[in-house]
C-alpha cells in the first residue's frame, strides 16, 4: 500500500478546518487502497475546546517541544511514498498566519529525500519560484490533483 502525507496549512486554522479537507482526502484515496498520514491527527483534542487558532499556541502549549515536533513531523515524511501540499488556504491567510511548517515540509520531501511532490494551489502562487521548484507537479484543483494520485500510484 502507499502512503501520502498530507501538508498543508494549519496556521491560523482551527484545528477542524485543518483537519477538514485532509479528512476527505483520506477517504477518497481509501477508496482507492491508498494510506494517508495526517499530520493534525497528532495534535491533541485540547484544541478543540479552545477558540485559538492552531498557531496562536505556544510550544509549551503543545505536548512536545518545537525539535519534537519537526522530528515527528520528517520521520512521518520518510514513512512516505508521496507529499501532497494543499496551499489553497494561502489566499485566506494573513502574512503572520503563513504555513510556514508546509513549506519546510514541501522542501524537505522535495529536495532532501527526493519525493514526488504534488502542489495544489491557486494561481496565485503556483508560479512562485519556491513552489515551483520543490513541485513535481502543480494543480489548480483537489479533486484533480486526488485522481492523478489514484492513476499514478504504481508510480510512486
Amino acid at each position: 500500500m502507499k502512503f501520502i502525507y498530507l501538508s498543508g496549512g494549519m496556521d491560523g486554522l482551527s484545528l477542524a478546518d485543518a483537519r477538514s479537507w485532509r479528512s476527505d482526502v483520506t477517504k477518497d484515496l481509501a477508496k482507492k487502497k491508498i494510506g494517508t498520514i495526517d499530520p493534525t491527527l497528532k495534535v491533541d483534542n485540547k484544541f478543540l475546546k479552545t477558540n485559538k487558532r492552531l498557531m496562536q499556541f505556544d510550544c509549551k502549549d503543545f505536548e512536545d517541544t518545537a525539535e519534537g515536533i519537526i522530528l515527528k513531523d520528517m520521520a512521518a515524511i520518510r514513512k512516505s511514498d508521496a507529499l501532497l501540499c494543499n496551499l489553497l488556504s494561502l489566499d485566506k491567510l494573513t502574512a503572520e498566519q503563513g504555513p510556514v511548517g508546509t513549506f519546510e515540509e514541501l522542501f524537505y520531501a522535495y529536495r532532501i529525500l527526493h519525493m514526488p511532490t504534488f502542489v495544489v494551489t491557486s494561481l496565485r502562487f503556483g508560479e512562485r519560484p519556491w513552489v515551483k521548484g520543490n513541485a513535481t507537479k502543480i494543480f489548480y484543483d483537489l479533486p484533480v490533483a486526488i485522481q492523478y494520485i489514484v492513476n499514478h500510484q504504481q508510480e510512486l
